[in-house]
């Protein structure tokens, strides 16, 4: 649809704009919707696929055929150029490929539990409980597991969750007034503070 002339024109901005901002690009020909030229961004995934996102059209055609126009500064009445844009596409696709690309690992920042908190038994419930709070009233995102299943359960069942990290509280936290801080990994810090496993956590949630 369009003339060659009106393609051209739009092609002609779509790649002076990736000139501008200094982005490499390839020019493929006849990838452009029916209606106009298109930047796409493409992104590759942990197994070298490559995944369409982001999209920029630009496109004539479209108000020509529905006789959209406007009135200009001098009285005139003109025709606009509509650009069509999508961020992610389809955000489930975009979560899709996410969730690939991480293996289902996904960033700290993003997870929806952050962190799961783990009382070994009944005794350290009391001190889990004010610790979820706390880490709560942060803003982080926390679940609290205070079933009677014993430890490695518990760990078993956040790792399959693929909860980033897993707050381990026994006596010797509990006397302390300390954390065991347990990656998803297997990875594990001893004796942090509150204000040690805070700092952490605020480190991870900037973007």
């Amino acid at each position: 649809m369009g003339s060659d002339e009106s393609w051209e024109l739009a092609t002609h901005g779509l790649t002076n704009a990736l000139k501008t901002m200094g982005k490499n690009f390839i020019i493929q020909e006849g990838e452009g919707a029916f209606y106009g030229p298109k930047i796409e961004v493409k992104i590759k995934d942990s197994m070298d696929r490559q995944w369409q996102v982001s999209t920029v059209q630009v496109d004539f055609t479209l108000p020509k055929n529905f006789e959209i126009s406007y009135i200009a500064s001098g009285g005139a009445k003109q025709q606009p150029v509509m650009l069509h844009q999508a961020n992610f596409g389809s955000l489930e696709r975009f979560f899709g490929m996410l969730l690939e690309h991480t293996k289902g690992h996904i960033p700290f920042w993003l997870a929806p539990i952050q962190i799961k908190i783990l009382p070994i038994t009944d005794e350290q419930k009391s001190y889990a409980q004010t610790i979820a709070k706390i880490l709560s009233d942060k803003g982080l995102r926390i679940e609290l597991d205070e079933s009677a299943e014993p430890l490695s359960a518990k760990i078993k069942v956040a790792q399959l969750a693929r909860i980033p990290w897993m707050v381990v509280l026994g006596e010797k936290e509990v006397t302390n007034n300390t954390v065991t801080l347990r990656y998803v990994s297997g990875k594990q810090e001893f004796g942090l503070t509150l204000e040690q496993l805070l700092e952490k956590a605020e480190n991870l949630q900037k973007i």
